[in-house]
Parts: C-alpha cells; sequence; structure tokens
C-alpha cells in the first residue's frame, strides 16, 4: 500500500468528489459536482493552485497516465454520447 502526504492546499468552493493523484506525486485530479454537470479539475501540489481542466457536460472517472503528462476521463456529452477523452 503506497500512502502520500498531501501538502496543505486550498480548493475551490464546491462539492467535490474523489481525489487521484498521479503517479508522481505532484498533482491530483478532483471532480466537482454541480447540479447539471460534473467537471475535473487539477491541482497542482507544489504550487498550491487548483485549475479546471473541464467545461460543461459530465467529465467523470479520471485515471491519469503512467508519465503523470496527461489524464484520461470519460465525457458524457447534452446528446447522451459518451466520449474518451485524453488531455
Amino acid at each position: 500500500m503506497i500512502f502520500f502526504i498531501f501538502p496543505s492546499i486550498t480548493v475551490p468552493t464546491g462539492y467535490f468528489s474523489g481525489l487521484f493523484a498521479s503517479p508522481d506525486g505532484r498533482r491530483v485530479a478532483l471532480l466537482r459536482l454541480a447540479e447539471k454537470s460534473s467537471n475535473i479539475w487539477i491541482g497542482d501540489l507544489e504550487a498550491g493552485t487548483f485549475s479546471r481542466l473541464t467545461f460543461g457536460g459530465n467529465n467523470v472517472d479520471s485515471v491519469w497516465t503512467r508519465d503523470s503528462e496527461s489524464i484520461v476521463y470519460s465525457s458524457w456529452t447534452t446528446t447522451g454520447e459518451v466520449e474518451i477523452v485524453i488531455r
């Protein structure tokens, strides 16, 4: 079992679900849940900042690539289609 000790970081307001650490331990992905959408936010643990990765739709199931450079997630469009996105 691997444990990470995260530095103190301020999370944007809202209801968040899940915490997915990148393999190198430098970043985390959080899912922010809203009434009609869910979006992925990326936290840079070294800089102590968060940035929004996705805008609109329902974006879920985020997983980091082994090299910690990209994140893969499912994006449900407003038409009900599912896309697998790598960013």
